[in-house]
């Protein structure tokens, strides 16, 4: 009877990793904090199984380990719930309501109700050397503008953007993917454009 039980759990927690689509597989970073020293990473595996950790200057620690969910419940009391897109993490409260009260930096800040949402850092290097993960086009587009000399901003908090309508990706005449910018003063063939991004991720 306890073998019995021990196998049902064990196949309720693999249905239950299996339940939601991953949005990704590997490892990324993010920093609600904004600080040195709280860094949050991310890691996925194929099989649905994550864990969710902070990196202080003592190192780094897990603070929830089992199945990808939608809302993943990292502290373990149901104060806080982490959600996962392919490029973000969004925090939410206890009734599962996006938690306001960020800047865009990512610190809280009572005078400012912005959502507490983060663009996730893919470590692409360890990702690739683990062959964990597939490259989100998001990223090909951006080293694809850097390689082109594309014009760059910088928000509030300091943050590297640039306008993504600036880029324009198409087929030229001989079947050939191109990336261009929108005034078609530079184009890169993708070869070129992934040889590019092959460089600044070994």
């Amino acid at each position: 009877m306890k073998k019995t039980l021990i196998s049902l759990l064990a196949l309720a927690a693999f249905a239950d990793a299996k339940s939601y689509p991953l949005p990704f597989v590997g490892k990324a970073w993010f920093n609600f904090s904004g600080g040195n020293g709280t860094q949050e990473y991310i890691i996925i595996k194929n099989t649905g199984r994550t864990e969710i950790g902070m990196c202080g200057t003592a190192g780094c620690s897990p603070s929830y380990q089992g199945p990808f969910a939608e809302y993943i419940d990292v502290d373990g009391n149901g104060a806080s719930y982490y959600r996962f897109t392919a490029t973000q993490v969004t925090m939410f409260d206890s009734r599962k309501q996006v938690y306001r009260g960020c800047n865009e930096s990512g610190i809280f800040d009572d005078g400012v109700r912005s959502a507490c949402r983060q663009e996730l850092t893919f470590d692409y290097k360890e990702n690739r050397a683990s062959k964990k993960m597939k490259i989100d086009q998001s990223t090909v587009d951006n080293y694809a503008y850097e390689l082109l000399g594309g014009r760059y901003f910088t928000n509030g908090a300091g943050a590297k953007l640039w306008d993504t309508g600036d880029l324009i990706k198409k087929t030229n005449s001989r079947g050939i993917r191109i990336y261009c910018l929108s005034d078609m003063s530079v184009c890169k063939t993708e070869a070129e454009v992934m040889e590019y991004f092959n460089q600044q991720t070994r």
